[in-house]
């Protein structure tokens, strides 16, 4: 998976430059063909889960189908209201990070566990919640340091910039007894 991964990230820019050439040169017949191609080499056939939102839909069905790992039990509650008051990119921004975060931590476990993603409703916001379990933050700071991963931590200050940016709020908390890890947005509707 994580291969797949790699060799997607590696490859996207190219794709985006082919596409907005077509675009470009107004070869819209091509354009189209070429997405669908693009899609269908990276995406599934069957959709197991629905919020309501297409984008979301799109993320959560590649990511838990894709990246998590045998160990990890998604179970997803809830139903999003057509959203009109974020943009489809910040919205990807915001839930991918949200979602990439929890599996990534999820996946380091090497038995059963339960990752919730839930959507709710409200008046004036909607909140996306992601929890999951995960090892102690202790072991996972070493095992940061051993990689030196240069990209950990964007997706925080990406998730928290982007509700900013909305006037909406980003909690982040962690159990270290039960090591479980919880991310929530509140976006206005």
């Amino acid at each position: 998976m994580d291969k797949e991964l790699r060799k997607f990230r590696h490859d996207i820019n190219n794709h985006f430059l082919c596409m907005q050439e077509l675009l470009k040169q107004e070869k819209l017949s091509d354009l189209k063909l070429y997405f669908q191609d693009l899609s269908n080499g990276y995406s599934q056939s069957e959709k197991l889960y629905s919020s309501g939102n297409v984008i979301i839909d799109s993320i959560l069905n590649y990511n838990i189908t894709h990246l998590c790992s045998s160990y990890v039990n998604p179970v997803v509650y809830g139903k999003l209201p057509e959203i009109v008051t974020v943009s489809s990119m910040d919205l990807c921004t915001i839930f991918s990070n949200m979602l990439s975060n929890a599996i990534k931590g999820a996946n380091l476990l090497s038995e059963k566990n339960d990752m919730t993603i839930r959507f709710q409703t409200g008046n004036k916001f909607f909140a996306i919640c992601v929890t999951n379990r995960t090892i102690p933050a202790w072991k996972r700071e070493e095992m940061i340091k051993k990689e030196s991963d240069r990209n950990h931590g964007h997706g925080f200050k990406k998730i928290q910039e982007t509700t900013e940016k909305y006037i909406g709020k980003f909690e982040q908390t962690e159990d270290t007894e039960t090591g479980i890890f919880m991310m929530q947005v509140y976006l206005p509707l």
